[in-house]
């Protein structure tokens, strides 16, 4: 029970970093790339929508094709619904993990590309770390397409720093 409400508050947290971040990215940024070949900021937020619940579900529901459905709802995503798409993954985030049992996280998995694993481990390793990796490209994005402001307390915390 732990572990699922420490995965749970990790992925909440991490939402939460990301919601602040997309409040400072500068505007007229969308569009933005740290380099050719590479997502733009709002192919980045897109992404952000589905690509930690994407293997969450596959893996939980044994549903890669259910899983390929939620990536292709953000395609169309405008930069606006960003916080109401990260709130609504983080509800089935929530749904789908405490809707486990514990023994559930020992249940072998199979991942599209052929490899296996414990559903536990894995939940921490291509959910929470996926989150964590894309908010911090949300973090680099945003500093290097103008938000010259933030800091480490705003890509960790996901709060400005006080002002003293």
């Amino acid at each position: 029970m732990e572990f699922k409400s420490s995965v749970i508050d990790s992925l909440a947290h991490e939402v939460e970093i990301c919601k602040h971040l997309y409040t400072k990215i500068p505007e007229g940024q969308m569009g933005f790339r740290l380099g050719e070949g590479m997502r733009s900021t709002l192919d980045l937020l897109r992404y952000l929508t589905f690509g930690p619940l994407f293997p969450a579900y596959g893996m939980i529901k044994d549903d890669w094709k259910g899983a390929q459905e939620i990536a292709d709802h953000s395609k169309k995503m405008a930069a606006e619904d960003f916080p109401a798409q990260m709130d609504r993954q983080m509800e089935t985030l929530r749904q789908l993990i405490n809707g486990l049992e514990d023994e559930d996280l020992d249940r072998e998995v199979n991942l599209p590309w052929g490899a296996q694993g414990a559903l536990g481990p894995l939940l921490v390793n291509l959910t929470v770390k996926f989150m964590t990796a894309y908010r911090m490209q949300l973090f680099l994005q945003a500093k290097a397409s103008g938000a010259t402001q933030l800091n480490t307390m705003n890509n960790w915390a996901g709060r400005d720093t006080p002002s003293t």
